[in-house]
């Protein structure tokens, strides 16, 4: 009974826990491919504000610059296109994955590394620093 109470106790002091405004998870880079120099990232963003967020730029010491890119189909083709920004709506998630937004990291130079640090630019001046895990390319 006494283990059962501690259980339920814990289990409370985790639902209340206070949320992240932004939370960033799910957070990988695919290294370049042999001979290449650009990576891409991909990730979760999710907005717990009242106000929408606007993404507006990432840098990272292993790449020489990070752009914000989406695909978009253009006749029967699907095109990469550079953006200067992606908005979070309150209560919503956008996910940067394959076919959608996502991170080029251009002149990557991570090596060998499992994880590198990008540090995400939003609009309102604020910035948060997120480890994402290196990929294999062999996946």
């Amino acid at each position: 009974m006494r283990r059962s109470a501690l259980s339920l106790l814990l289990a409370a002091v985790v639902a209340c826990a206070p949320q992240e405004a932004v939370e960033i998870t799910h957070a990988v880079v695919r290294p370049p491919i042999a001979g290449g120099d650009v990576a891409v990232g991909y990730f979760e963003i999710a907005n717990h504000t009242d106000a929408a967020i606007e993404l507006i730029g990432a840098t990272s010491s292993a790449a020489r610059t990070i752009e914000i890119h989406t695909h978009v189909h253009d006749g029967d083709m699907l095109r990469m296109r550079k953006l200067s920004s992606v908005a979070v709506d309150p209560g919503t998630q956008v996910s940067f994955a394959p076919g959608g937004h996502h991170l080029m990291l251009f002149g990557y130079g991570a090596g060998e590394a499992d994880r590198i640090t990008v540090t995400m630019e939003f609009g309102n001046g604020s910035a948060r620093s997120v480890e994402f895990t290196v990929e294999s390319r062999a996946r």
